[in-house]
């Protein structure tokens, strides 16, 4: 009996590292999930999914160095100010450290400008963070790239 318990508990110690890198997997998969439905909000001008996204101490840094909260990000979205049209993401990297969800990569976007599409490319860092049972959105920092 002793060396079935024994038996168990090694399988249990073997096995428990690859379910916490699948469970981590499937957090990544989720939070990045809702980054893409946010990146979708904003172009849809969706306030209201908007608002369940993002959490209500965003800080939301621009690649221009304007830095807002979450009213203020969501009514200029919802007034044209950040008038998202496209967003390619590429080299996105997003890691799980228990509730906090870090996303980075580049993002290649269409903005309006005075009704006239303008290319905007940066690199980003995003931030989640899991309260209450809810992933929401607490920071998002970007930087202009130079233009070639």
């Amino acid at each position: 009996m002793r060396n079935v318990i024994k038996g168990g508990f090694l399988a249990f110690c073997l096995l428990w590292p690859g379910l916490s890198l699948a469970q981590t997997d499937k957090v990544a998969q989720w939070v990045r999930e809702l980054d893409r439905q946010r990146f979708e909000a904003q172009i849809k001008k969706d306030t209201a999914r908007l608002n369940q996204l993002l959490a209500d101490d965003l800080i939301y840094t621009h690649s221009s160095a304007v830095v807002e909260t979450k009213p203020g990000f969501v009514a200029n979205v919802a007034n044209g100010k950040w008038d998202y049209r496209q967003a390619n993401l590429s080299n996105v990297q997003v890691r799980v450290m228990g509730q906090t969800a870090i996303i980075t990569g580049r993002g290649d976007l269409v903005m309006g400008n005075n009704g006239q599409p303008q290319n905007v490319n940066l690199l980003f860092t995003n931030v989640y963070v899991k309260r209450k049972g809810q992933w929401r959105m607490v920071s998002w920092h970007s930087c202009r790239l130079p233009q070639n």
